[in-house]
């Protein structure tokens, strides 16, 4: 009790009042403040799922998300969510007395933004009524983008995407989600502020232009991972836990997946996973079948042999009745010994791969 109590001032230190567009954010607050984290974590995802959340709202999101990862244990998964939360917030930063088991993660996470680079957006004047956007991340967070209040406008392949404006004066710009929500908003330049002429092409002077866009970061896959029975899969990618079943994960190009059972003595192979949206069920041993298949495969055989020896006597005597038998017992036997062998076959664990959204909620959202 003691480990736990350390473990939600932990959290708790990390939380800070934001503005939560999703009353579900409030509510994980809640449960974290009461030791509840399984819930905190399910709420936390669903604050997320549910859209239009702010900026200040998403950001806490996500390092609730990832402190709460690491006090379940789930080590791989929050350091993801403090990548997203590095991505967003430039001043994201620990308590000096945050216990290392946050920390290690934390700057983890640290390294790897420092090397792939923040979520960053500059927008453009191409003329007096349209705005040009651009885009760059290390995650592919970000599928689209709008004027404040008006129709949002999905980013091409290029990360890049056009908006029609009605005005002249300065406009305040969003980056969104696949859910909808504020990743960042953005404040533009009036058009006419260069000169008071437009120039076709040219960005608008600011005081803080940041860094041109970086590099079209790769397709990733959203991939959902379930299992047909109540026997759940870790998941296994490039040899490293990640998480356990329900879950869903975002990964990056040429990431290797398997399934390992909770027994641990059987590991499925999945593979490269498509770009996109993709469910990946994982079945498990089919006790029943093997065994069925295991008992046949015995009474096949041995039919087979009696029909090996019936027809050897029975055709080699003339005896009519014994070649016959010999000739039906073990073509049947044959028969029955393939169908044995596809229901030994159909027994074992295995991996299936489909695409589109998954059909259940999964228990927590990650990228890779």
């Amino acid at each position: 009790m003691v480990t736990r109590a350390l473990a939600v001032v932990a959290v708790l230190a990390l939380a800070t009042p934001a503005h939560a567009d999703s009353p579900k954010l409030e509510q994980a607050r809640k449960a974290i403040d009461e030791v509840r984290f399984d819930d905190a974590q399910r709420l936390l995802v669903g604050a997320l799922a549910d859209g239009g959340n702010s900026p200040a709202a998403v950001r806490e999101i996500y390092k609730l998300s990832a402190s709460t990862a690491v006090v379940l244990g789930q080590r791989e998964v929050g350091e993801q969510y403090f990548r997203r939360w590095l991505a967003l917030d430039a001043a994201a930063a620990l308590g000096t007395d945050v216990a290392p088991k946050l920390r290690e993660p934390f700057e983890a996470a640290q390294a790897y933004i420092a090397a792939h680079g923040r979520l960053n957006a500059t927008a453009t004047w191409l003329s007096t009524t349209e705005l040009e956007v651009a885009v760059s991340e290390p995650f592919a967070m970000a599928t689209s983008v709008s004027i404040a209040g008006g129709t949002p406008v999905a980013l091409s392949t290029e990360h890049r995407a056009r908006l029609p404006s009605a005005t002249s004066r300065p406009v305040t710009v969003v980056v969104f989600d696949d859910h909808a929500n504020h990743l960042i908003e953005l404040q533009t330049a009036s058009p006419d502020r260069l000169g008071g002429e437009v120039v076709p092409g040219r960005a608008p002077a600011r005081e803080d232009p940041g860094p041109p866009p970086a590099a079209t970061p790769a397709r990733t896959t959203d991939a959902t991972f379930l299992s047909t029975s109540s026997d759940a899969w870790a998941v296994i990618v490039d040899r490293r836990p990640a998480c356990t079943t329900p879950c869903s994960l975002q990964l990056a190009a040429r990431q290797y997946v398997g399934l390992r059972n909770e027994d641990q003595d059987v590991l499925i192979d999945v593979g490269y996973l498509p770009a996109g949206s993709v469910v990946v069920r994982g079945t498990p041993k089919r006790k029943g079948r093997r065994a069925l298949g295991t008992l046949f495969t015995v009474v096949s055989a041995v039919a087979i042999v009696t029909g090996i020896s019936l027809t050897a006597v029975g055709c080699s005597q003339e005896l009519g009745g014994l070649c016959l038998a010999g000739l039906i017992t073990g073509p049947a036997g044959g028969l029955g010994l393939y169908g044995s062998i596809q229901l030994l076959v159909s027994g074992r664990p295995s991996a299936s791969v489909t695409r589109g959204a998954p059909e259940v909620a999964a228990s927590f959202v990650g990228r890779f």
